[in-house]
């Protein structure tokens, strides 16, 4: 049989790959397997779940820590003491 990168198939070659029972010095045994085929993805959908929890816990986390600052209060001088008499 020849060697499979010297075939020619139109659609899928089978990929031969030893088995790891072969002896050495004997001969080998291969098995058959389809070939691999790539597919355009973006996303992994099967870690959205991941995803949902990360966002929820980065919320919780933001939250948190704005709750816990003190407020923010910005610095006006009253009319009182805009001529220097505070």
């Amino acid at each position: 049989m020849p060697a499979v990168s010297s075939m020619k198939c139109a659609t899928a070659c089978p990929i031969t790959t030893p088995s790891a029972q072969s002896v050495p010095g004997g001969s080998a045994e291969s098995v058959t397997r389809e070939a691999a085929s790539a597919r355009p993805q973006l996303y992994n959908t099967g870690k959205t779940p991941i995803l949902v929890v990360l966002l929820l816990y980065s919320a919780l986390v933001i939250y948190f820590v704005r709750k816990g600052a003190p407020p923010r209060r910005g610095y006006l001088r009253s009319p009182d003491c805009w001529d220097g008499r505070c």
